[in-house]
């Protein structure tokens, strides 16, 4: 089914549609320059082609209670286009495939009331373009799988594909990782002016991060609840520079990571370089700066606040509870912090 370039006003509903025998090919294209296109109250089973079911091109896409059933090698719903909405939707497949994915040069793009189980829920990947206003707010994210992101905010930098992600909410959303799942909420590829606000993340199963912020700009962290996170080497709230996740190296600078609740982790919250002697760091591994971490309440975790490199972190006025050690930092890898 294609809506033609340059559509306008078209109303696509109450449908069941049986992919089976589509062949390799969406079950629903948006052309380019269609705008006003509601796609509402319809199912979509049986696809197992490796093109995404909805791929929506135009602009002003409204995809409003739609159900994805045997969808499984691909997105459900990929946005190409801006000012869309994504609402109300489900998917309970076992897939390695995001339920909404979203392409670079977008804006205004709002995924909400979602139920993703057995597979992530949000993918910005590495783009070639930088997309802003990005809402992700009261999902329900069950079970994302091994190896998988439950919610990815990536673009990437640097030149020639410098597009970071601009102005990303996400907020109160229910994420429950998998076994073997990696982090519940990622901002990578330098993402700017983020705000990551009262989710409740469940890491039992997984053990990695609840939400990582490796490498951002701008970033805040607050009022959420995070659980679980008992991986070695990792914990709650991550705070990162990283050699990899940004497409080459990058650092995160002006984060704030205040007023959450994180309990039976690893570390609780956390600052560092990862892999300070990975190859792209060129021997001059750069620490993130410019850190927050105020008022947050950190209970039965092996570590509370561990930081271990960076430069002019504060830490103030947290709630420390039955941790083996409240508080550690390295003397010589972090410079001018207060605690």
């Amino acid at each position: 089914m294609n809506v033609v370039q340059n559509a306008t006003n078209v109303i696509i509903k109450d449908l069941i549609i049986d992919a089976s025998n589509l062949g390799n090919r969406s079950v629903i294209t948006v052309s380019t320059g269609a705008q006003n296109v509601s796609i509402q109250n319809i199912m979509i089973q049986n696809d197992t082609s490796e093109k995404d079911a909805i791929l929506t091109l135009g602009n002003y896409v409204q995809l409003q209670n739609l159900t994805f059933f045997n969808v499984t090698n691909s997105h459900p719903v990929q946005i190409s286009g801006s000012h869309s909405n994504v609402k109300n939707c489900r998917s309970s497949d076992q897939s390695i495939f995001a339920l909404v994915a979203v392409t670079g040069g977008i804006t205004d793009i709002h995924v909400e009331g979602n139920l993703a189980e057995n597979r992530p829920l949000f993918d910005g990947g590495y783009t070639l373009a930088s997309s802003s206003d990005i809402w992700i707010q009261n999902n329900v994210l069950n079970n994302f799988p091994n190896r998988t992101y439950g919610i990815l905010v990536m673009g990437g930098t640097p030149e020639p594909f410098k597009a970071p992600f601009d102005k990303v909410f996400i907020l109160s959303n229910n994420v429950t990782a998998g076994a073997g799942a990696y982090n519940a909420i990622s901002i990578y590829g330098l993402s700017s002016n983020v705000l990551v606000a009262n989710n409740t993340v469940d890491q039992s199963l997984s053990g990695h991060n609840a939400i990582a912020v490796a490498s951002g700009i701008n970033v805040t962290v607050t009022q959420n609840i995070v659980f679980g996170c008992i991986e070695g080497a990792e914990g709650g709230i991550e705070v990162e520079s990283n050699p990899v996740h940004n497409r080459f190296t990058g650092i995160s600078e002006n984060v704030n990571v205040t007023n959450n609740v994180v309990f039976g982790s690893q570390w609780g919250i956390y600052v560092r370089i990862m892999v300070p002697d990975h190859i792209n760091w060129a021997d001059n591994p750069l620490k993130s700066k410019n850190i927050l971490i105020e008022g947050n309440t950190i209970s039965n975790c092996t570590i509370g606040i561990n930081l271990l490199n960076g430069n002019c972190i504060i830490v103030k006025d947290n709630i420390l509870i039955d941790n083996t050690v409240s508080f550690a930092v390295d003397e010589i890898n972090v410079m001018n912090y207060t605690y």
